[in-house]
């Protein structure tokens, strides 16, 4: 989706949103990550309800989104190069 602004003004209203909004979200994500922290796989299945299989893939997409979320904030680096959006695909569904 292209994004058209028509001034310096909306410009700015429009990167202030965008930077607002990944802040946001990755508050969300710690928040998520901390609060998974205290479960193991066999919990996540008894919470919720899911397979083995898929109480690690929750785990695991959150623990690497936490990775995420602590580039973005400046509490880690990552390299090599890993590629967040195809790992976390199995919790999005391909939406």
């Amino acid at each position: 989706m292209a994004i058209q602004v028509q001034d310096a003004a909306a410009l700015n209203a429009e990167l202030m949103t965008m930077a607002t909004g990944l802040r946001d979200l990755f508050q969300q994500v710690d928040n998520v990550y901390k609060w998974l922290s205290n479960y193991q796989i066999a919990d996540i299945q008894t919470l919720y309800n899911v397979s083995a299989a898929d109480a690690a893939i929750i785990q695991s997409t959150v623990g690497n989104l936490a990775t995420l979320n602590h580039v973005y904030t400046g509490q880690a680096t990552q390299t090599p190069a890993f590629d967040f959006r195809s790992n976390s695909s199995a919790v999005w569904g391909g939406r």
